[in-house]
């Protein structure tokens, strides 16, 4: 099942979630979290305290704090904000998401882990990550011994107006990356040319353009 993302204007303090994730840079707790550190009882500020979370690229951390959220992960964006750190943190919190067993889930890239990038290539890549991020291939394999809910959707806090236009074409590029990595992996007595031409038939039916 290919997630789904979609934006939602709302205060990360006040979300209510099995699961918010949050991209911070390198460094201290950024300003922007003191609302939801104050909703969260001061558990992110323990954790920053510790020095065991310091926002460094891929470095994650889970906190299960008062307040409406159950879980909070955060994921290190790394010390130089840019589309690519931006969309690599996103893939990292996709694939967290995914193991945590959860259905659904909030992402949050604060506005110190985004820097000068322009909203709509934030969320642009946004949507890419958490695509590439969730993305496993299972349908050749045994059943897990430990089944786990799959998840199903991801929420973007968003607020600018051009988010809208981001989030289009990073989801569109993300439901179309997770199409064909799922047809390249496929043994070659599967993903015969005539079940290629047959894939590529159904898609254009789909979304009314021509093919060839």
């Amino acid at each position: 099942m290919a997630l789904t993302t979609s934006l939602r204007k709302a205060d990360v303090a006040a979300v209510a979630t099995p699961l918010l994730i949050v991209a911070v840079p390198q460094g201290g707790l950024p300003p922007s979290l003191a609302a939801l550190d104050a909703a969260a009882g001061g558990a992110l500020a323990r954790l920053y305290a510790t020095r065991d979370f310091t926002g460094k690229k891929d470095q994650v951390a889970s906190v299960y704090p008062a307040g409406p959220a159950a879980r909070i992960l955060l994921v290190g964006a790394g010390d130089a904000a840019s589309v690519r750190t931006v969309r690599r943190a996103a893939s990292v919190a996709g694939k967290r998401a995914r193991l945590g067993g959860v259905k659904e889930a909030v992402y949050c890239l604060t506005p110190e882990a985004r820097g000068a990038v322009p909203e709509a290539d934030a969320v642009q890549a946004t949507a890419e990550g958490l695509a590439y991020g969730a993305w496993h291939f299972d349908a050749l394999k045994q059943p897990p011994e430990e089944v786990k809910p799959a998840l199903e959707r991801v929420e973007i806090l968003a607020h600018g107006a051009a988010a809208e236009a981001g989030h289009t074409l990073g989801a569109a590029i993300g439901a179309a990356q997770a199409l064909t990595r799922g047809l390249q992996v496929l043994p070659g007595n599967t993903c015969t040319p005539s079940f290629l031409a047959a894939q590529a038939k159904e898609l254009a039916a789909r979304h009314s353009f021509d093919i060839t």
